[in-house]
């Protein structure tokens, strides 16, 4: 098959998987763009084993079984005697219940009536100029109680940590991704 129709044919192939493909917006757990970016891989894949032996040898590793064999681990090291207790090996007393499930952690507790949830929001680009922020998406949200962002800050709209000095929110320059612009808050932890 001309190489040129095959690209052409495989365009059109993942043009109507992607059309079939629907988000669902209870998910709060999966990004869409990840399922669709999953759908297209296992597809490039299915591509590469209809080809078989006829494919180029730098792609055909796509069509092999990944295998990962179980991890382990050990680690080995001299005691020092004269430190003893303190270089002793001990048993962490939580150690057992926590590998076995039986411990309650804090998330798993039920939210106190009155509890409120704050999450940031962070700058997804780097080097970057902030236009604004737009918080209508989570206004519309039940259970929306709050965004604060440096407008809100009274004084200084800044912090220092050692020598470093820097900002608490982001004002308008974005120095790196990940930067915080603002806190939302609300009265549900899946906000």
């Amino acid at each position: 098959m001309d190489f040129v129709l095959y690209l052409i044919l495989l365009s059109d192939a993942t043009k109507i998987i992607l059309s079939h493909l629907e988000a669902n917006p209870e998910n709060k757990i999966v990004d869409f763009s990840y399922c669709k970016n999953v759908a297209i891989n296992l597809f490039f894949k299915f591509c590469v084993l209809l080809r078989g032996t006829k494919i180029c040898h730098s792609i055909a590793s796509a069509s092999y079984a990944f295998h990962r064999p179980v991890s382990s681990g050990r680690q080995s090291f001299q005691i020092n005697n004269q430190a003893a207790p303190l270089n002793q090996p001990s048993e962490r007393i939580e150690g057992k219940l926590q590998a076995s499930g039986e411990v309650v952690f804090t998330v798993d507790l039920p939210p106190h009536p009155h509890v409120a949830f704050a999450s940031f929001v962070l700058s997804e680009q780097g080097n970057a100029m902030l236009a604004g922020l737009d918080a209508s998406d989570a206004m519309a949200c039940p259970g929306f109680i709050g965004i604060f962002s440096e407008k809100d800050i009274p004084g200084v709209n800044s912090f220092v940590h050692g020598n470093k000095k820097g900002e608490i929110f982001a004002r308008s320059k974005i120095e790196y991704a990940g930067q915080i612009l603002a806190i939302v808050v609300a009265g549900t932890h899946f906000f």
